[in-house]
């Protein structure tokens, strides 16, 4: 089936391309974590580990992070560092934010990740830039063995915490994505989330196993009175995140508002798009 639907909301034009496929999930799951950045085969990442039935977290080390933010609902990277090195000054502001609770309200999945659920098939993904591990955790529930990739070492430890608690596992990986993506895949599904970084884009979709599918959700610029990142340098312009996918076949999109689940509203480009 292929619907799509033009309209207009607000000054943002929004358009809907949606081929749905239904699938099942077997129940697979894993976890681990990486070594300072180097890419490694999944199969050699072990570096840390929660025990299934135990609040117990071990860890042999933990490699660099990448520079994101989070404001709202939104991940996104607000701070270039010289070389693409990592900022020590924005890991210890992650790392009390999340050390002062944010964000522990938000256990729940991205809409977009509820709502595009049925489109999603295959047994290996990445998360990245997964904060608490809420889209990598429900990703694991539905079966995938997932790699998730995040600045905070707190925000980690925190998610793999969640993991345990709910009897799912996922591979946890601190590292600085501004300087590389320290993985190898394939992949049969990415997640790019409300974390704004092109270079790393374009990189991600080479890790795609063939048939794969990449899902990205940004803010898009807007005049609107919209919840997000306040510098338009950490949204992207319409049509800009399909332009860097172009390589891809793209299968569903949609750009315009978005309530979110609190009642805010958010101007947001959303894309599915496969390895063909």
């Amino acid at each position: 089936m292929y619907l799509r639907t033009n309209f207009r909301l607000g000054s943002i034009s929004t358009s809907l391309r949606n081929k749905t496929r239904h699938h099942d999930h077997q129940p697979v799951i894993a976890f681990t974590n990486c070594d300072h950045g180097e890419a490694a085969p999944r199969s050699t990442q072990v570096k840390c580990r929660i025990d299934r039935g135990s609040a117990r977290f071990a860890a042999t080390h933990l490699c660099e992070l990448p520079a994101s933010r989070e404001t709202g609902s939104p991940h996104y990277n607000d701070k270039k560092t010289p070389g693409g090195s990592v900022s020590n000054e924005d890991r210890r502001r992650w790392n009390e934010r999340y050390r002062g609770g944010a964000y522990q309200s938000r256990e729940h999945p991205s809409a977009i990740l509820l709502e595009w659920q049925d489109a999603l098939k295959g047994h290996s993904a990445l998360d990245i830039a997964c904060g608490r591990g809420r889209n990598a955790i429900h990703l694991a529930s539905l079966g995938f063995d997932v790699d998730a990739i995040d600045i905070s070492d707190i925000a980690i430890q925190q998610a793999a915490q969640l993991a345990n608690s709910t009897n799912l596992r996922a591979h946890w990986i601190n590292h600085d994505l501004e300087r590389s993506l320290p993985l190898e895949g394939p992949y049969d599904l990415i997640l790019m989330i409300r974390y704004v970084n092109e270079p790393l884009l374009s990189t991600a979709i080479k890790l795609l196993a063939p048939q794969g599918k990449i899902l990205v959700e940004e803010h898009l610029i807007s005049d609107e009175n919209v919840i997000g990142p306040t510098n338009p340098e950490f949204r992207v312009q319409p049509g800009s995140v399909q332009q860097t996918l172009g390589s891809l076949e793209i299968e569903r999109e949609f750009e315009g508002l978005i309530r979110e689940p609190d009642g805010t509203w958010a101007a947001l480009v959303r894309v599915l798009a496969q390895r063909v």
